[in-house]
């Protein structure tokens, strides 16, 4: 197990996992300079120390706020004397699943539900400081998610599938697209009403209530990322012509 200084580290460079993103290797220098931290205690053996920061530099590619789960877990693997073939099957291996459930996570979850209570705040009054609050709130989850995830590869190694199946994160993301659906869903009309002004017609609290079931049948729905473009383009013009309709 990687020290906690040697732990810490890693997550802060896991904050900056893609800015030495290259064509040839996608994450792959990123995830390398992250992980050095994590394999000091291999530097007693050279060869063995060299082979490890080498391997962990060849290409890799997930969602980059996940990518530290296969840090963790390869590092342990690698102190832990796995075979390097191996370690790097155990990249490849989670690579796909680690992006596909970052990318529902975060791009189909928790950025439009930040996004669309930042809308209903702001709507209702909050001003800038329903802004600022939605950022802070993103970046918080950001980093404990990636420090979850570090965690959760340290303490697992080569078992990190099973563990990972184990830790609720595939229920975590279900939620968490039901919650944005309602959220968007109830932003929409809410905001539309606000941008009108207060000469629109009554009746903000049954457009919620529509926003808000067809905003979770949207998440039961699960639109893939440029559906959920596309929709959020579709929003936007409606809310223009919304507006313009009551000027």
């Amino acid at each position: 197990m990687a020290t906690m200084r040697g732990a810490l580290s890693a997550l802060v460079r896991l904050l900056v996992v893609q800015a030495s993103w290259t064509y040839e290797r996608l994450q792959g220098v990123g995830f390398g300079y992250a992980s050095l931290p994590l394999l000091e205690r291999l530097r007693d053996d050279p060869k063995r120390y060299r082979a490890a920061v080498a391997r962990s530099a060849e290409y890799f590619n997930a969602h980059p706020y996940l990518t530290g789960i296969a840090v963790g877990a390869a590092a342990t693997a690698e102190l832990e004397g796995v075979p390097g073939p191996t370690v790097q099957r155990l990249k490849t291996a989670l690579a796909g699943p680690l992006g596909a459930l970052g990318d529902q996570l975060f791009w189909i979850g928790v950025v439009p539900a930040v996004m669309g209570a930042t809308l209903i705040a702001v709507a209702f009054g909050a001003g800038l400081t329903a802004v600022v609050v939605g950022l802070v709130l993103y970046g918080f989850v950001r980093i404990a998610t990636t420090a979850w995830g570090l965690r959760l590869g340290l303490r697992s190694g080569f078992r990190v599938s099973t563990e990972l199946h184990r830790s609720g994160l595939a229920d975590a993301v279900r939620r968490t697209g039901l919650l944005a659906g309602l959220l968007v869903g109830a932003a929409l009309p809410v905001t539309a009403d606000w941008i009108a002004g207060p000469d629109r017609p009554a009746g903000p609290l049954l457009a919620i209530g529509i926003g808000a079931v067809g905003g979770i049948l949207a998440a039961l729905a699960r639109f893939r990322v440029p559906n959920s473009r596309r929709l959020a383009l579709i929003a936007a013009v409606a809310v223009l012509l919304w507006n313009g309709s009551f000027r």
